[in-house]
């Protein structure tokens, strides 16, 4: 019969893995890797860009354009205009 062991001790178990490879990255004996603030997660391409900013902006964009819009047909309509 395979020996069976708590699940509170396989989590010790691997807290205490963790905690040693912690330390060893910490005195330099493994490499960590680079930082997350390292790794440059932006977009590259332009469509990636366009993407970002249509996700972010898409409100700010509409409104500016139907602004400008409306500007354009009230400053048309008064130019226009016959005395």
């Amino acid at each position: 019969m395979a020996k069976r062991e708590s699940e509170t001790i396989r989590q010790q178990r691997k807290a205490r893995e963790d905690f040693l490879q912690l330390k060893k990255m910490q005195s330099g004996e493994i490499d960590a890797g680079p930082k997350p603030s390292e790794i440059d997660a932006g977009p590259k391409t332009f469509k990636d860009k366009v993407a970002n900013y249509w996700f972010h902006y898409k409100f700010a964009t509409i409104a500016i354009l139907l602004s400008a819009a409306f500007l354009a047909v009230m400053v048309t309509q008064c130019l226009g205009r016959t005395n």
